[in-house]
Order: C-alpha cells, then sequence, then structure tokens
C-alpha cells in the first residue's frame, strides 16, 4: 500500500506540476529605400513641327510638334530648346537648310500657340518650359507642345528644307 500510496503521490503531483510555456521576445527591424529622381523621354515619339508646303507668295504658316518625356512623380523637370544646326541660326531666327541648295528658310519656335514667346534655353527673350513629373508608364506621358511659324515672302529657291533642334531636358 505505501507503494501505491507514494505511485498516486508522485502521478498526483507530476501531473499537478505546472507546464512549461515557451517564451517571446519581439524585436523590429528596419526597411528603406530610396527612390532617386529620374526623367527620359517617352517611347511615344515626339512629333516633328512640320509646316508642310511653304507657299513664298503666301502668309506666315505654323505648325505644332510635340515632345514627349516622363519622370518619376513629383519631380520638376525643364525643357530646353537648342538654336538648331542651321547656318546663322540663332533664337532670334533659327533657319532649315535646302537640300540641294545652300539657301536657307527662316523659322522659329515658340512656347505658346500665341507665337510670343521663343522657345529657347531661358536667355535673352527667350523661355523654357517646365513641368513636374506624374510618373512613368504610357499613362504618365507629359506632352509639351512646339508652336512654330515661317515669317512671309522669303526669297528661297524651290527645294526641301529641314533642320534639327537639340532638346535637353533638366530634373
Amino acid at each position: 500500500m505505501k507503494t501505491f500510496t507514494r505511485a498516486l503521490v508522485a502521478i498526483t503531483v507530476l501531473g499537478a506540476a505546472p507546464a512549461f510555456a515557451a517564451t517571446t521576445i519581439t524585436s523590429s527591424i528596419s526597411v528603406t529605400a530610396s527612390v532617386s529622381a529620374n526623367c527620359t523621354f517617352a517611347a511615344t515619339p515626339s512629333t516633328a513641327v512640320a509646316f508642310g508646303t511653304y507657299d513664298t507668295l503666301a502668309g506666315a504658316p505654323t505648325a505644332t510638334g510635340t515632345i514627349v518625356a516622363r519622370c518619376t512623380k513629383n519631380t520638376a523637370y525643364t525643357l530646353a530648346l537648342g538654336v538648331g544646326a542651321g547656318a546663322g541660326a540663332s533664337y532670334t531666327g533659327r533657319f532649315m537648310t535646302g537640300a540641294v541648295t545652300s539657301d536657307l528658310l527662316g523659322y522659329n519656335l515658340f512656347t505658346t500657340a500665341g507665337l510670343a514667346t521663343v522657345f529657347g534655353d531661358g536667355t535673352g527673350a527667350t523661355s523654357t518650359v517646365g513641368g513636374t513629373g506624374t510618373g512613368f508608364g504610357v499613362a504618365f506621358n507629359q506632352t509639351t507642345n512646339v508652336f512654330g511659324r515661317i515669317p512671309a515672302l522669303q526669297n528661297v529657291s524651290a527645294d526641301t528644307y529641314s533642320d534639327t533642334v537639340v532638346v535637353s531636358l533638366t530634373y
């Protein structure tokens, strides 16, 4: 009986013993990232300022082209235009060069349809065009119009004229 009682007491004591609970402690880690400002010209092509056929006896034709850019959301940017590659070009008068002749056909580019402010690099009487990026992806294309005009009554030969103007995007 003593053995039975001892066994019963041992079972009771062991059964009543508290279970050892697992202990949990906590800490934390930082998660960080930096997003740098970025801009690019969009895959959607910019469009040329294409005047079509110029009639030397008619008025001053106008045309509109576009520059398409994308910038990181909330990134301020500025677009500037160079003077072009035509001989003697300046912001007061850009020139397209004839394909066959050496004639120069004068024109200029402007920031608005009113043709009041020359689109340039911000020096002299020229202005740049600024914007704020909305993000990357086709839905976020930022389109800027470029307005052009050819002055009337220019003494040039029948030819095809062209020029290349550098576009600078600063952010």
